[in-house]
Order: C-alpha cells, then sequence, then structure tokens
C-alpha cells in the first residue's frame, strides 16, 4: 500500500508567476511514503492523506513528478471523488481506497487529462 499526501486548500502568493508555478494548490500530490509511514494528519494540517490498497510507493512515485513551471504534474480532483470518499477526508483525514476508486480523479496538470 501507497500513502499519498494531499493538499487540501490552496496556497497563495502575491505574485501571479510564483502563485501559479511554485505554491501548492488543492488536490496536488505533494508526496509519496511506504505504508504505514504516516499517521492521520491532524486537523490543524493543510493536508489529507489517501491510503492506496495494492499500490507500491514506487508505483505511486509517477503522481509526485515536477516540471519547470509546476511544482507537481498531478493532483487529485478532491471535489469530484464519490462522496463516501470525500467524507471521510473530511471528518477523518485520511481514507483507504484502491487505486481503480480514485484513478479516474486524479488528473494530468500538463495534459489536463485524467489518468483512466
Amino acid at each position: 500500500m501507497a500513502d499519498i499526501l494531499i493538499m487540501a486548500i490552496d496556497k497563495t502568493h502575491a505574485d501571479p508567476t510564483i502563485n501559479a508555478q511554485k505554491c501548492y494548490k488543492r488536490g496536488d500530490i505533494i508526496e509519496v511514503f511506504e505504508d504505514g509511514k504516516l499517521q492521520d494528519p491532524p486537523s490543524t494540517t493543510p493536508f489529507v492523506l489517501i491510503r492506496v490498497a495494492g499500490v507500491t510507493k514506487a508505483q505511486a512515485d509517477k503522481y509526485i513528478e515536477s516540471t519547470d513551471t509546476l511544482r507537481r504534474k498531478f493532483k487529485l480532483r478532491v471535489d469530484d471523488v464519490p462522496d463516501a470518499i470525500k467524507q471521510e477526508l473530511t471528518t477523518k483525514r485520511a481514507v483507504t481506497v484502491t487505486l481503480a476508486q480514485i484513478k479516474s480523479f486524479i488528473r494530468n496538470k500538463v495534459t489536463g487529462l485524467d489518468e483512466a
């Protein structure tokens, strides 16, 4: 299982270039960890945690790729995931899912296409 840390809020900066290229936005995939490395994020942090069953850290590492103009190439469309997943993320700040449950909600920000 891979633990994927997701930004839960939009970070902003007054400079539009920095804001667009360097500030993490809601849904950005921040980091990937081996199963069990992270505890559920407390409500005081700007993160939520998605544990993806059946996926290794090595397989999930592709989601933390960067580009010259983007901190992260992939994001989870948090507002579009099924209500049950959204509810868990809201109340517990963590959820365990399969890749099949969330893959179609992972978007490549360069191509604008979803993974599925």
